[in-house]
């Protein structure tokens, strides 16, 4: 479905609703803005409930050039990450240095003030920010969509175009089957420690026994430190952060006389929509396809997602949109078995045991839950 750039054939019918304030759904509004669409983007936050950090590899600094926020980004105070540490497969530590990387350092950012720079800059552009209000429902109303929202807002919104951009749970909209490839479960813990913070202001990486730690600063002092498990495992058995911790010594070593200032559970599947657009809409970012956060590229890939999606309704090649959703997330799959495969110093455990039993299977359309 093309629609013109930059026309408003009906004041009382918006070109594009974008579901999602997140990077991906910024993005694509900011991406949209700039070239003349009439876009409104709907966040159900405020960009200022908690949330937990998130690391971004040197790889964002030219997407974030490209998107003319550089600048904004630099200003907002992320704090440079100058690499990589990862203990898989191996007790031992291989380092990554981001000085030989043709991007430059990574970040450590607050996922809030990140978010919030791409939010400003859409509207700057010209997008119109709906915050504090969620999108309840979207249905067809003849060849636009109506978009009931939460909050304040009297009157639902109408658009010719509906992009969802709301996460791996997404909005009701077109066709939201996913087929899951994976499931793990987060335990996000957001650390605070009384004296100095850890020196070491590289991503720290390593897996376990019962599952991987991933750990990194935040912008704020604080630590972000998460371990990724098998829900059913966590579910049958439980765990105790002191045991897991004590299973995982680089992660011990760096956050051991931390105390916890919050800490939040959430499902993170690899999972893919069926499909990723039709008429009238699409999805993008984790709305699209969720990865796994071992990939370390959520946010680059984001936006990527963001700008794709942008080319393809300037095109009207949303088909070919869908296939490329599909084509990087089999690559992906791929990817992803590969890199549980190098570890096998627990193959009786759970968490490995199945990830053994499906790098092994060939062909990802055997084990994919549907």
């Amino acid at each position: 479905m093309g629609i013109a750039t930059g026309v408003r054939r009906n004041p009382a019918v918006r070109e594009v609703v974008v579901v999602g304030g997140g990077p991906a759904g910024a993005a694509t509004a900011l991406l949209l803005a700039q070239r003349g669409r009439d876009v409104v983007l709907v966040e159900a936050s405020r960009y200022g409930e908690p949330r937990f950090g998130e690391t971004l590899p040197p790889e964002i600094n030219p997407l974030l050039r490209e998107l003319g926020v550089w600048d904004a980004f630099v200003r907002s105070g992320p704090l440079a990450s100058p690499g990589l540490v990862s203990a898989w497969g191996s007790p031992h530590p291989q380092e990554t240095h981001f000085i030989a990387n043709l991007h430059g350092s990574g970040w450590h950012v607050d996922r809030n003030v990140f978010d919030h720079v791409l939010s400003d800059a859409a509207a700057a552009a010209g997008a119109e920010i709906v915050a504090g209000a969620s999108a309840l429902r979207c249905t067809p109303d003849g060849d636009a969509w109506r978009v009931a929202l939460s909050g304040d807002r009297e009157r639902p919104l109408r658009a010719r175009f509906v992009v969802d951009a709301g996460g791996r749970n997404g909005t009701r909209l077109g066709e939201v089957a996913r087929e899951v490839d994976d499931r793990l479960l987060a335990i996000f813990l957001r650390l605070a420690f009384d004296a100095d913070p850890p020196r070491d202001t590289r991503t720290l990486i390593e897996s376990a026994p019962d599952g991987w730690w991933y750990c990194a600063p935040l912008p704020s002092g604080e630590t972000a430190a998460v371990l990724f498990v098998d829900p059913g495992q966590y579910v049958r058995d439980g765990f105790e952060i002191a045991e897991q911790l004590a299973s995982a010594p680089l992660t011990c070593e760096r956050v051991g006389r931390a105390r916890i200032a919050a800490s939040h559970v959430v499902h993170v599947p690899s999972s893919i929509r069926r499909r990723a657009a039709g008429k009238g809409w699409a999805a993008v970012g984790d709305a699209a396809a969720s990865y796994d956060p071992l990939s370390g590229f959520g946010i680059v890939k984001a936006l990527q997602s963001a700008r794709a999606f942008a080319d393809a309704l300037d095109d009207d090649s949303l088909a070919a949109y869908d296939a490329d959703v599909r084509r990087r997330f089999d690559a992906y799959v791929a990817q992803r078995r590969a890199y549980y495969d190098l570890e096998r110093r627990w193959p009786d455990r759970p968490f490995w045991r199945v990830r053994f039993t499906e790098a092994a299977i060939d062909g990802r359309s055997d084990s994919r839950t549907r």
